[in-house]
């Protein structure tokens, strides 16, 4: 017993060590394993986050032809796409940012412009007063009220001064905010270069532009900095900036650029005359005409100062008409990108809905000049009024073309349909669609050339029918009872029919109603579900129809007098018919009294009305010549016998009158009045 439990206690003991040993063995090789295994996980991770970003091939050369640029992003994927339309969105993003500058240049540039304008009228004012003063002072003597009125010319001088000498500062401050935005600046230079250029169109400008591209010049202009250099410090007549391009030191172009130097020396002069009336050195009559020499200086300096500065706004406007014809192909562009993507599933609202937001043109209908200037870069530039006289002339091609084949299809299928014998009605109906639907699907068709999309479009046409399909349930049941009057035929047009109640002939047939027209000339209009949903009659769908003139003999009459006299009526009448021979069938219901006969013919259908007119007359004059007892309609009265208050019985009708009005009067005595 105690052996068995001293080898349990032994074996417990191992059984402990080697658990004690082992945990600590494992502990240890887990943070490795896991590491291990983290790694493993993370590699492809680490692997995806190193694979450089895919790049966008299709921007390689932004002025691609739009049919090479749907070739080329046919095969790619919809991930490609995405990378393309970003790398598109980025370009078209910069040339907006490029056309907000330059518009912003060209409001500052206005406004430089108005103040050098409001400078120049103040110092005309000025100009004015200081003369309106010189002639008070040579009529004036000191202390006179003529010298007074002179020291108010005077202050009044100092007035318009003060207004001419604000504007120009207000000028110069305006310039000096254009040169610190360096953007904006840039722009301003560019103008300026195109000014020395002797100005430059907006055609001139995609040329140049063009050019640039193809010799991968990184700068259309040349730097300012290097410009005044060159130019107006060292006096070159032409250099070659870093950009590699040469530039031309025109004469134009340092007028352009002493425009500054015009406002400073107008606004010295100013200053100088607002110092000198501070300081009452404008008293006497020298120094008034020098003061007036000082300021027509300064007006002069004004003046050129602001003809160049409307020289640089001028070809700023005519930049932008160029900027905003680059904006428009890059928008091409994107849209054919866009495009891929819709088709390959993705979603391109997005970038449609910014196009749509950059797409529209703001322009000041105040600022005339350069609404003009704006027009005629627009009518010059090739994707502006080019374009659209293309897209015009595409329209109205289109538009012809498809009213003349739409004609043509219109007569190929009536003479079509007409070697079928198809009915005149659906054959009307279908030309007309023919030619209807041509002229439709040629002006949608002609839209397109003129950029319009067609989906929009579409899609609101899709959502007014639905509306106007709840709206117009019974019009569009009449609709379709005129399709299927079109298809089936029952009747067409100048058939004797009974329709709707009426007994007419067809006049004509729409898909809404069924035009009538009576046999005393009126017209009534039956809507096509009264006349489908009811009894059809057509009375001259056959070449030939048959009369049917019921008589009525007396119960004596001998029939076989009857059937010779209408058999010889029949046979002496030239438009009745052979075959199938006349006929008649008599019958009676009350053998007592009469027998109806029902004479018939045949004739013609379209001689029916004038035979049946021959017919009855003829038969009248025989009926007359032969005695045949014709019936009139008999009226039986049956008195059965009853019992009377009186106790008698009536002989006649008139007893049993007089008897009733009798009890009636006896009824109502005097007493219940």
């Amino acid at each position: 017993m105690f052996r068995n439990r001293t080898q349990v206690v032994v074996l417990a003991g191992v059984v402990c060590t080697v658990v004690a040993w082992g945990i600590p063995g494992r502990s240890q090789q887990q943070p490795g394993e896991t590491l291990v295994r983290q790694e493993t996980l993370l590699a492809p991770a680490e692997a995806k986050a190193e694979a450089p970003a895919p790049k966008a091939i299709t921007t390689e050369a932004p002025t691609i032809p739009v049919d090479q640029l749907k070739l080329l992003v046919k095969p790619l994927t919809l991930p490609e796409l995405e990378t393309e339309a970003a790398a598109w969105m980025d370009l078209l993003k910069a040339k907006v940012q490029e056309i907000s500058n330059a518009e912003i240049a060209i409001k500052r540039k206005n406004q430089v412009v108005d103040q050098q304008q409001q400078a120049v009228k103040a110092l005309e004012d000025a100009k004015a007063a200081f003369a309106a003063a010189e002639e008070a002072q040579k009529a004036a003597t000191p202390g006179s009220p003529e010298a007074e009125a002179a020291a108010k010319k005077v202050e009044e001088a100092k007035e318009a001064l003060g207004k001419a000498q604000e504007a120009v500062n207000t000028a110069t401050q305006t310039t000096e905010t254009i040169n610190q935005d360096e953007s904006v600046k840039q722009l301003v230079d560019e103008a300026k270069q195109d000014v020395a250029a002797g100005g430059k169109t907006a055609a001139e400008k995609k040329e140049e532009k063009k050019q640039a591209d193809q010799e991968g010049a990184t700068a259309s202009s040349p730097d300012a900095d290097e410009f005044d250099l060159y130019c107006n410090q060292y006096g070159y007549a032409s250099y070659v900036g870093q950009s590699g391009v040469e530039v031309s030191c025109s004469k134009e172009n340092t007028q352009t650029e002493a425009a500054a130097k015009n406002t400073e020396a107008a606004a010295d002069n100013i200053d100088q005359a607002a110092a000198d009336v501070e300081a009452g050195a404008a008293d006497s009559e020298a120094k008034l005409q020098e003061k007036q020499g000082q300021l027509n200086e300064a007006t002069k300096q004004l003046e050129k100062s602001s003809a160049a500065e409307e020289e640089v706004k001028t070809q700023l406007v005519v930049n932008v008409t160029t900027l905003q014809g680059e904006r428009t192909s890059l928008i091409d562009r994107l849209n054919v990108v866009l495009d891929e993507i819709q088709a390959k599933g993705g979603d391109p609202i997005a970038y449609r809905t910014y196009i749509q937001a950059v797409s529209l043109v703001e322009v000041d209908v105040r600022d005339t000049n350069a609404l003009g200037i704006r027009m005629l870069s627009w009518i010059e530039s090739d994707e502006g009024g080019v374009r659209w006289g293309m897209n015009i002339g595409k329209f109205v091609g289109i538009l012809v073309v498809s009213i003349v084949v739409s004609q043509i299809l219109g007569r190929v299928v009536n003479g079509t349909m007409n070697k079928f014998a198809a009915s005149s009605l659906l054959r009307e109906f279908v030309v007309m669609l023919v030619k209807r639907g041509g002229v439709i699907i040629g002006v949608l068709i002609a839209l397109t050339a003129l950029e319009i999309s067609l989906g929009p479009l579409l899609a609101v046409f899709g959502g007014l029918s639905f509306i106007l399909g709840f709206a117009l349930q019974s019009n569009l049941g009449n609709l379709a009872s005129g399709l299927m009057i079109m298809a089936y035929k029952p009747f067409d047009v100048g058939d004797e029919v009974k329709v709707g109640g009426y007994w007419a002939y067809i006049k004509s047939i729409t898909l809404a109603s069924t035009k009538l027209q009576g046999f005393d000339g009126s017209i009534i209009n039956v809507p096509n579900n009264n006349v489908w949903g009811g009894d059809i009659i057509n009375f001259t769908t056959a070449e030939i129809r048959k009369h049917t003139i019921p008589i009525s003999v007396k119960f004596e009459q001998d029939l076989d007098q009857v059937y010779k006299m209408w058999m010889q009526i029949a046979a002496s009448h030239p438009k009745v018919l052979e075959t199938p021979a006349p006929g008649w069938f008599p019958w009676s219901s009350q053998y007592d009294y009469q027998i109806s006969v029902t004479l018939s013919a045949w004739t013609k259908t379209e001689d029916y009305w004038d035979v049946y007119v021959d017919l009855l007359k003829m038969l009248q004059k025989s009926i007359g010549e032969l005695g045949i007892q014709l019936t009139a309609p008999v009226q039986d009265i049956r008195i059965e016998s009853g019992s009377n208050p009186n106790g008698k019985m009536p002989n006649l009708p008139t007893e049993l009158i007089a008897e009733s009005a009798i009890v009636k009067t006896a009824s109502v005595s005097p007493e219940k009045v």
